[in-house]
């Protein structure tokens, strides 16, 4: 800008806009007598991977997961009566950062 006397100034501010970051909101395992359900929350679109499978995800919401086992896993259960589990969830958001989350737990045989 510049007065009448010639004297000009400038005004400059910076603007940070930033998108909500989605990550996995929760992890929650519910156990049953034979089948073992895991509900997974995100907050919203991207890419959720376990292990070696992936799954694309479009939106914000709730996952439910059915663990079956391997036939190694069912003698394991039978002879030992416990089997352990720790599974990483990675989940890759279309605009942000990764997150991931990790899960351990037991079935009683």
């Amino acid at each position: 800008m510049t007065d009448a006397g010639g004297s000009s100034s400038t005004n400059t501010k910076t603007v940070v806009v930033t998108a909500p970051v989605a990550t996995i909101a929760s992890v929650v395992v519910h156990k049953s007598k034979r089948v073992e359900k895991l509900t997974l929350k995100v907050t919203g679109p991207g890419t959720l991977s376990v292990g070696k499978l992936k799954f694309k995800i479009t939106k914000a919401g709730a996952f439910v997961f059915k663990l079956k086992l391997s036939k190694a896993q069912r003698n394991q259960l039978r002879h030992h009566h416990t089997l352990k589990f720790r599974l990483t969830f990675k989940f890759k958001p279309t605009v942000g950062t990764s997150s991931s989350r990790t899960v351990s737990f037991k079935i009683k045989g």
